[in-house]
């Protein structure tokens, strides 16, 4: 939805996501130092992100903001 940060779906079983903290329902406010005011603001603040960085989020679950720290993506 424009306008709102965008929620995790799924998050799979295994995954760095997981494995870091991330659960489905939470809502992704930040990436590293990026505020996040709509879904398609995700692209830009991950095209910031140089490789091999790790992602620093923000998540609210619930009411309650998280830090949660994923490793960055690697060079293919």
């Amino acid at each position: 939805l424009s306008g709102e940060p965008p929620a995790v779906g799924v998050v799979l079983r295994g995954s760095q996501a997981e494995r870091s903290g991330l659960m489905p329902g939470d809502v992704i406010v930040e990436i590293n130092g990026h505020r996040l005011i709509s879904s398609q603001a995700v692209s830009q603040a991950l095209v910031d992100v140089p490789l091999d960085q790790p992602l620093r989020l923000v998540v609210r679950r619930g009411s309650e903001p998280l830090s949660l720290t994923l490793p960055g993506p690697s060079t293919p």
